[in-house]
């Protein structure tokens, strides 16, 4: 399974550990430290998106008769799905275990 960083966080971490190294007399390792801040902040990302969730909806009568695409409608992106599914599949939002 993946893990993700917050990349902000990590930097005010690395900000914070030079500026103690600093403090300490530790130049050698305050100048270890911004060489690796200076890495990170180059690192690009890819691909990280904000994880969603939602919930299928079951729409009423009229609404379903409209679209007439599904039995199940995504409570974040509103596109129909005829079976329930763990995931929204137009905009990928968690739905749970169904």
């Amino acid at each position: 399974m993946a893990e993700y960083v917050n990349k902000t966080e990590l930097i005010e971490y690395i900000n914070n550990a030079i500026e103690e190294y600093v403090a300490q007399g530790q130049n050698a390792r305050a100048k270890a430290a911004a060489k690796i801040g200076v890495f990170v902040r180059e690192i690009p990302v890819y691909g990280a998106k904000e994880k969603k969730s939602g919930t299928w909806v079951v729409p009423g009568a009229t609404e379903q008769k409209l679209l007439a695409l599904g039995n199940y409608k995504c409570s974040e992106c509103g596109s129909m799905a005829i079976h329930r599914h763990n995931y929204c599949p137009n905009c990928g939002s968690y739905m749970g275990s169904v």
